[in-house]
């Protein structure tokens, strides 16, 4: 949940993540089709990927969790085939590969396999100040 300045609530990750790459337009991908690339990779990220993890968090057995790994590599292959540079849409990143870098980040954890294209966006983006600073407040470095 985002709470705005003005006392709006905003819900759901897709939404919020919508509304920021309205606000910074350089966290959206580009050209004329550029919010609507976001927006398709956001819901891949949420409807696809996302909720592959679930095993691993609400204590599936041995072999849903084997089976959620294999999904959740081949859905990292078909991102990794469409990124369009270091970041999934060319050479900066948006606020759909930062809903990536948490994906990569519970793979890591999870010990899935991912491309090594996403394994360097995850590192890349893993040194960025702003990412460091969340992730140090989060308790996660």
């Amino acid at each position: 949940m985002l709470v705005l300045d003005d006392g709006t609530v905003l819900t759901e990750n897709i939404a919020i993540l919508d509304w920021i790459a309205e606000i910074y337009p350089h966290l959206s991908a580009p050209g004329r089709l550029g919010r609507t690339r976001t927006l398709e990779a956001l819901a891949f990220i949420s409807t696809e990927v996302h909720r592959q993890f679930k095993p691993m968090w609400h204590a599936g057995s041995e072999s849903e969790k084997a089976e959620a790994r294999r999904r959740i590599t081949h859905l990292f292959g078909v991102i990794a085939g469409g990124q369009a540079g270091d970041f999934l849409f060319g050479d900066r990143p948006s606020v759909a590969d930062f809903y990536l870098f948490v994906m990569l980040l519970w793979a890591q954890r999870f010990r899935v396999e991912v491309p090594e294209r996403l394994a360097a966006l995850r590192e890349k983006l893993g040194q960025r100040p702003a990412v460091r600073t969340a992730m140090q407040h989060e308790g996660l470095l």
